[in-house]
């Protein structure tokens, strides 16, 4: 069977990540602004399931064997099982201060930890331009999270939120890196998926699986919706990271989802008055990821620099 250029160009894929986060983090953010979400742990259990449930059906079909060595399967199961635990630390943050666009920007720092994690654990090396770049994306980043954001981290429990986030997220992609270079992709996305099942059931247990539910029969079109666009970002991220020659240049291009978070609220707020008005608490949710909009303008075209140095002949 043939498959589509788009499949195979880690460059394409890696751009899928971004514009989808975005659109999920959107969602996510009405939805805890509306209150849909009762507890971090809830909102961590359903999306999890949501998101990682769907990966253990296409390595199935694909007929692959999907039984590489044990430590393999171990590498794997634990690198989806550490990807789910960041969306506790991510509902928590979301519901001590609705702002999607912070949280995606301090997230974004993991273009920092993925490097100095991949040369401790891999020994991976990239060429020094790609240094460059992430050093100027870290830069802006960090003016984003920091200077525009001192109302969101002077609350210690969110900074520490956020930072056990960055640490999950990063750990993950760098292990899941190492099974791609152990077992083929269909194998390491089956027990990736495993794991990360496993740890989103027992968030919805701890969190209330009744009450979960409840909720997922109360909203099924709303958290189909952030699910669906979370599982694309998830499933473009595995596959960049299979194909591309470095993770620290696919988790390059991820800083880029606070700048597509702002332009889509941006674009939803301006686009009501020729819609269906939007409820007080939509509207509000939707202003904030606005706030602070010049400091992050600016971040934002630094980390866009960093982007671009990566060059695309390294596609």
């Amino acid at each position: 069977m043939e498959t589509l250029p788009l499949w195979n160009n880690w460059l394409a894929m890696a751009w899928i990540v971004p514009l989808a986060l975005a659109v999920s983090g959107v969602v996510d953010v009405l939805l805890v602004g509306r209150r849909v979400f009762s507890n971090p742990l809830e909102a961590a259990g359903i999306s999890g399931l949501l998101g990682t449930v769907p990966l253990l059906f296409p390595p199935l079909a694909a007929g692959s064997d999907l039984f590489p060595d044990p430590t393999t399967i171990g590498l794997a199961m634990l690198a989806g099982a550490i990807y789910t635990w960041h969306l506790l630390y991510y509902f928590r943050v979301l519901f001590s201060a609705n702002d999607v666009a912070y949280a995606e920007a301090f997230l974004s720092l993991a273009v920092l930890a993925v490097p100095l994690l991949s040369f401790v654990l891999l020994g991976e090396r990239l060429l020094g331009d790609h240094y460059v770049a992430i050093g100027i994306a870290t830069a802006g980043v960090a003016a984003l999270t920091v200077s525009g954001g001192r109302r969101l981290l002077a609350k210690r429990a969110v900074t520490g939120a956020l930072s056990a986030a960055v640490l999950c997220v990063s750990l993950s992609l760098v292990l899941e890196d190492a099974v791609f270079q152990r077992c083929d992709y269909w194998s390491g996305i089956f027990w990736f998926a495993a794991g990360g099942t496993l740890c989103a059931a027992y968030f919805a247990w701890r969190g209330g699986l009744r009450r979960a539910l409840r909720t997922v029969r109360a909203n099924k079109g709303a958290l189909l919706a952030t699910n669906a666009t979370g599982l694309l970002a998830l499933a473009a991220s595995l596959r960049a990271t299979d194909l591309s020659d470095s993770v620290s240049l696919v988790i390059l291009i991820e800083t880029t989802t606070p700048i597509i978070v702002m332009a889509l609220c941006m674009t939803a707020l301006c686009m009501t008055p020729l819609c269906r008005p939007l409820s007080p608490a939509i509207r509000m949710a939707l202003r904030d990821q606005l706030d602070d909009a010049p400091v992050k303008v600016g971040a934002m075209a630094m980390i866009l620099m960093g982007v671009m140095l990566i060059g695309l002949p390294h596609a």
